[in-house]
């Protein structure tokens, strides 16, 4: 399954090039090889529904935020209160908890960054008055849920 995603993906990029297949085949060999040696096929699977709701929840608050923060920018009279909170994620270090970092720093107004104590994110914020740490809390349950992941916290 992953060698043939590999290769469906190798077609798209390359327009579906006959003269590049072989080149192709190859690549699409290795990376499903690497992929199965870094990623061990495993008995659980992100659940698809929770996860398109989560995805769709975090595209309509980055254009919510988004244009927050546009107002904010054109606007002095509104509040902003720049800084860093602390938030300590329930997620392990793990690759779903850097994926949930990721995810969490395409949302305008707050981006978290590991802390260099080893103590959790660093987040910092436009509005520090804002429940910043409440949001990342509720938004880490849903991708948790929706990843199937266990938490050690």
């Amino acid at each position: 399954m992953r060698t043939a995603g590999f290769l469906l993906l190798w077609l798209v990029l390359t327009d579906g090039d006959a003269a590049k297949l072989p080149v192709g085949l190859l690549a699409a060999g290795a990376a499903a090889w690497i992929s199965l040696h870094l990623l061990p096929p495993g008995d659980r699977w992100p659940d698809l529904a929770l996860l398109l709701r989560l995805v769709l929840r975090l595209a309509a608050t980055t254009v919510a935020g988004g244009i927050d923060v546009a107002r904010r920018a054109f606007s002095p009279s509104l509040p902003l209160a720049p800084g860093l909170i602390r938030y300590r994620p329930a997620l392990p270090p793990s690759p779903a908890r850097d994926g949930f970092r990721a995810a969490m720093g395409l949302q305008p107004g707050a981006l978290p960054f590991e802390a260099e104590d080893g103590d959790g994110w660093l987040v910092h914020c436009l509005d520090t008055e804002a429940p910043i740490a409440a949001t990342l809390a509720e938004d880490e349950t849903r991708w948790r849920r929706a990843l199937r992941s266990e938490a050690t916290s």
